[in-house]
């Protein structure tokens, strides 16, 4: 007798905090973070550590079209919906939209699982996340180490 399945994740958060864990090196998570500049086509990346309020913290700016996408019937479209956007970030872990791109347009990507916006786990408390495109208000993404809501 056999018995044949799926493997599945038991509990979501307990993995989430597995592979966040894993992604201790603050150098690769800064490199994650300006792949993503380089992935929304920035041609220009200010990288800064600073102190402000007596707190320090890295400050990455680019001219990118911001998180100017989303998944729609499972397709990749792009969408001023900026809101909408950047909350597909933490709620699809492990899931980036940047592998439904068609065989030309994944050519000119880097990040493809999902994970790498977990490494900020390595770099400090908090993650801040502004984004906008030419036609869009600005929005935040605000994500906090160890809690599940953002």
């Amino acid at each position: 007798m056999s018995i044949e399945g799926n493997l599945s994740i038991g509990d979501e958060w307990q993995a989430i905090q597995f592979i966040a864990a894993g992604q201790l090196n603050p150098r690769k998570a800064v490199a994650e973070l300006i792949e993503n500049s380089i992935d929304a086509g920035a041609k220009h990346i200010l990288v800064v550590r600073e102190k402000l309020r007596g707190e320090t913290l890295l400050r990455i700016q680019d001219d990118g079209r911001g998180v100017d996408h989303c998944e729609d019937a499972g397709k990749f479209i792009y969408s001023d919906d900026i809101a909408t956007n950047l909350s597909r970030i933490p709620t699809h872990i492990c899931d980036s939209i940047k592998r439904k791109l068609d065989a030309q347009a994944r050519e000119k990507v880097i990040g493809e699982f999902g994970i790498g916006i977990l490494g900020f786990w390595a770099l400090g408390q908090s993650f801040h996340l502004r984004s906008r495109t030419s036609r869009s208000d600005t929005y935040s993404l605000i994500m906090e180490r160890q809690k599940r809501s953002f």
